[in-house]
């Protein structure tokens, strides 16, 4: 049998921080999400509540690898929309090298939102 570590991480964002967050600096959602991120979302009328539970996301990322942040960028842990419709993690440059390094097999995304608050678990198989 084979031996399959779990590791898991989660986190909970209040919308409305990031709503304010977007407002007040107009560099936030470009220097947090990536061009695809942004396109795959549009002009959504619940577009706060998804760049928050895509913020979770990344930051149950960072949780699920230990709580330590490896010196990638915001951009290079993308939450996007798999051919299934569903959402899923891409990893590109220092975040992917980072993950390969450490033998995670795959990646396992939950996003959930209520109309204050969004969250997101992540489960690294390796």
């Amino acid at each position: 049998m084979e031996n399959v570590t779990l590791e898991v991480g989660l986190d909970i964002v209040e919308i409305e921080r990031i709503k304010k967050a977007c407002e007040k600096h107009k560099s936030f959602k470009e220097r947090i999400y990536s061009h695809e991120e942004l396109r795959q979302l549009g002009n959504r009328k619940d577009i706060y509540a998804s760049l928050a539970a895509r913020f979770a996301a990344k930051e149950a990322f960072i949780k699920a690898l230990g709580g330590r942040y490896e010196g990638w960028c915001w951009k290079d842990v993308e939450i996007l929309y798999g051919i299934n419709g569903r959402p899923e993690v891409r990893l590109k440059n220092k975040a992917l090298e980072v993950v390969l390094q450490r033998g995670v097999r795959e990646i396992k995304l939950s996003l959930s939102h209520t109309h204050k608050y969004a969250v997101a678990i992540v489960i690294l198989i390796r």
